[in-house]
């Protein structure tokens, strides 16, 4: 059955699924702007940093994920998140691996 859409702009579309015994509500983003600002940053940056730099871009949808399961404010599980070679696309590329978030 086909969902119906709740809200909807340029980068994301809220869709509601009835399946009779259960609700969900499903988030479909599109991360092209997020991934264009990860490429811009990336190419921006000096090699040097002062020992503060920007580690990653995190989409709504994880976002959102993050405070449904409660791993919101674990530091670990972001760390794992980050370094996780499917979001690769989504770190900041620097030399070595992302030590915190």
């Amino acid at each position: 059955m086909a969902g119906r859409i709740l809200s909807q702009t340029a980068h994301k579309t809220d869709i509601w699924h009835d399946l009779g015994d259960r609700k969900v509500l499903e988030l479909v983003e599109n991360t092209d702007p997020v991934l264009a600002r990860v490429k811009a940053i990336t190419e921006a940056q000096p090699d040097r940093h002062d020992g503060m730099r920007h580690e990653a871009e995190i989409p709504a949808h994880v976002m959102r994920q993050a405070y449904i399961e409660g791993w919101v404010h674990d530091e670990e599980r972001w760390r794992r998140w980050a370094n996780d070679p499917a979001n690769r696309a989504f770190r900041i590329q620097h030399h070595g691996r992302v030590k915190t978030l």
